[in-house]
């Protein structure tokens, strides 16, 4: 909620003011951004003094720069002629607010002033309602029982609330969507005649613009997937009905708002030969998961998703006991080819790239016999730009603005000590992170992410099984996760902040909700064990804390193997691309906003994944250039559970 004040040519923003009862005025204190500097000159005015008697006009705003009509002007009426028109151009049966516009800009008073003035312009029936209750207006309609019929109001709780699907482009904090994003809540709310389908921005809904819709490769392909199963979905017979619904088990963000799903469902072209009509197959399928450790896909309110991803490194062991629930087969493949990172900073050793071992999400390295050298070896420096990537826990005890919350917390001039000691406690311990002073804090200075996104930890476990999570917040919030499975000193590396989101036993935060656009500055960091088992004492000795400058990387040749064999490509891959192998003899490249800029050469050599677990690593010959991470999906799919005529929907 900010406040804005137009004077003259200028537009200024205030964060309070103090009214003087002697002569009827008010006095507006100027609202501080960055290093202290007053906002003045805001957008395409600039600052200047103003005369006694200028006219002055009060914006009130809700989201950043966004403000509102006042309910008692022409203004008003005019933003309710233009979206009165926009509903009548696209007939729509149902036109949702957002309500903070409604209910904090106009307090009681606007939820009838807006919708009210929309309802008496429109030239349809139109059903409506906000994020923040009913409206006075276009509300009644929802009660009615054929209205709410044909809207699909009424349908089971364990599914996705809203028929809605996020797109976006991509960015650091939020990539582009996956290829198969759409069938989180587009599939099961369109087998129920649900047919309020919205389309939102995934960062935050605010943020959908012409260029989302111009520059995402995946456009006509999500278009086209959502048409059929809006057109086909209500169709299908009661039973594969309910084998999509029976697809999200378990709750997720909000309980069962946003329940977490399992199990994907898609359309693909049938063959058959000399037939006249043309058929479509209804095929479920899955990301191959390990159990107990990678979660379901999901959202967060106004934002998502969250998706199933696996990172690892080339030439390492990579991914052990992947669930194929289905048939022998092939795997569909995406693989986002990531950055590798600069260690130099870590040790003066430049053979670090090569001694790391991918663990369970993490890289690992016991230094004992190693090329990473030990503590007293360690070379801390500044990245390009004079950003300080350090982000240790202080050391000394009496730092201000130390705080240890519920940890145990004793320091040392070689690191620092976390503990917490639940062996009296016969349930595990949970804590709640959100909450303040329940881990060790403190606040950093000039750390900034931008191309520095993955973080390297020398930490000694206890093999307690807690999890260990650094959570950095700023211009936003993200989570980095450890879990404690092992005994005595690793170097473990995350390459990214949103690794945390597959990870099934974190839970999925509201925190993660928004990330300033354009922005990588780091303020506060929290620290400490979080999900201590059950009678147990868990501790571990923290050396060093570091964000790595990311290098541009490659994969050359990459072999995927699986199965008895391999899926061999032929060709590089550079850093920011996207590979998507569905089968056969090519591989295709795309870059980051899934536009097509390549096809390589693909050879499969008993490739075929047996149902049951199996293990999945990926060669590269990179010679010595280094080996960029990949974030990978491995999907799987069943026989195909129904047939639809695209001619008769049946």
């Amino acid at each position: 909620h900010r406040n804005w004040v137009h004077i003259n040519n200028e537009i200024l923003q205030y964060d309070g003011y103090i009214e003087n009862k002697e002569n009827g005025t008010i006095t507006l204190k100027v609202a501080v951004g960055a290093k202290q500097k007053p906002i003045r000159g805001y957008g395409w005015t600039s600052a200047a003094a103003h005369y006694p008697g200028a006219p002055v006009k009060i914006l009130v705003g809700l989201f950043k720069d966004k403000v509102s009509a006042d309910p008692d002007t022409t203004m008003m009426d005019a933003v309710a002629e233009r979206y009165a028109e926009f509903n009548n151009t696209m007939c729509l049966s149902n036109s949702n607010f957002d309500g903070i516009e409604l209910y904090i800009t106009c307090t009681a008073y606007g939820e009838t002033v807006l919708p009210g003035l929309v309802y008496s312009k429109i030239d349809h029936p139109v059903a409506c309602f906000t994020s923040n209750g009913p409206p006075k207006w276009g509300y009644f309609e929802q009660r009615m029982a054929r209205v709410r019929k044909e809207l699909g109001l009424d349908k089971p709780s364990r599914i996705p609330a809203r028929m809605t699907f996020m797109i976006g482009l991509h960015q650091d904090h939020w990539l582009a969507p996956s290829p198969y994003g759409f069938t989180y809540s587009i599939v099961p709310n369109a087998v129920l005649g649900y047919y309020r389908c919205n389309i939102q921005a995934q960062n935050s809904f605010h943020e959908l613009t012409v260029d989302v819709f111009k520059m995402n490769g995946l456009l006509d392909f999500y278009a086209s997937s959502i048409q059929q199963w809006r057109k086909y979905g209500t169709n299908l017979s009661d039973k594969t009905k309910k084998r999509i619904l029976s697809s999200y088990p378990t709750q997720g963000w909000g309980g069962w708002q946003y329940p977490l799903q399992d199990e994907h469902f898609r359309f693909e072209a049938a063959t058959v030969k000399n037939a006249s009509d043309s058929l479509l197959e209804v095929i479920p399928f899955r990301p191959m998961r390990r159990e107990g450790k990678d979660r379901g896909w999901g959202y967060i309110q106004e934002h998502g998703p969250i998706y199933t991803y696996q990172y690892m490194r080339p030439n390492t062991s990579g991914f052990l006991q992947m669930k194929n629930p289905y048939h022998e087969q092939v795997p569909e493949i995406t693989i986002r080819v990531m950055k590798d990172f600069n260690r130099t900073m870590l040790s003066r050793s430049t053979d670090n790239d090569k001694s790391a071992i991918d663990l369970d999400l993490r890289m690992h390295d016991t230094l004992e016999g190693s090329n990473l050298s030990i503590k007293d070896d360690l070379e801390w420096t500044l990245a390009p730009g004079n950003y300080n990537h350090d982000i240790m826990i202080p050391l000394d005890p009496d730092q201000k603005g130390l705080d240890s919350g519920q940890m145990e917390l004793t320091t040392s001039s070689s690191g620092a000590t976390i503990t917490f000691d639940n062996t009296n406690s016969p349930d595990e311990k949970a804590f709640d992170i959100e909450k303040r002073k329940t881990l060790i804090s403190y606040r950093v200075k000039n750390v900034n992410i931008q191309n520095a996104k993955g973080l390297g930890m020398i930490i000694t476990g206890d093999g307690s099984d807690a999890l260990f999570v650094v959570r950095i917040c700023g211009c936003g919030t993200r989570d980095f996760v450890v879990p404690i499975d092992f005994v005595g000193k690793r170097y473990i590396e995350i390459p990214d902040p949103q690794v945390s989101w597959s990870v099934a036993r974190w839970p999925i935060s509201k925190a993660w909700k928004r990330w300033s656009p354009g922005e990588s500055s780091v303020t506060s960091v929290y620290v400490g064990l979080v999900t201590i088992p059950a009678k147990t004492r868990s501790s571990v000795f923290v050396e060093r804390m570091q964000f790595l400058p990311e290098k541009i990387s490659m994969l050359k040749n990459p072999v995927i193997k699986c199965g008895k064999g391999s899926i061999s490509i032929t060709g590089d891959v550079h850093s920011d691309s996207y590979i998507w192998y569905k089968g056969g003899d090519k591989a295709k490249v795309y870059d980051l906003n899934w536009n097509e800029k390549d096809e390589l050469p693909a050879e499969v050599i008993d490739a075929k994944v047996a149902p049951g677990l199996s293990d999945i690593s990926i060669e590269n010959h990179n010679g010595e250039d280094g080996d960029p991470w990949l974030e990978c999906q491995f999907f799987v799919k069943d026989t195909a559970i129904e047939t639809v005529s695209t001619q008769s929907g049946s």
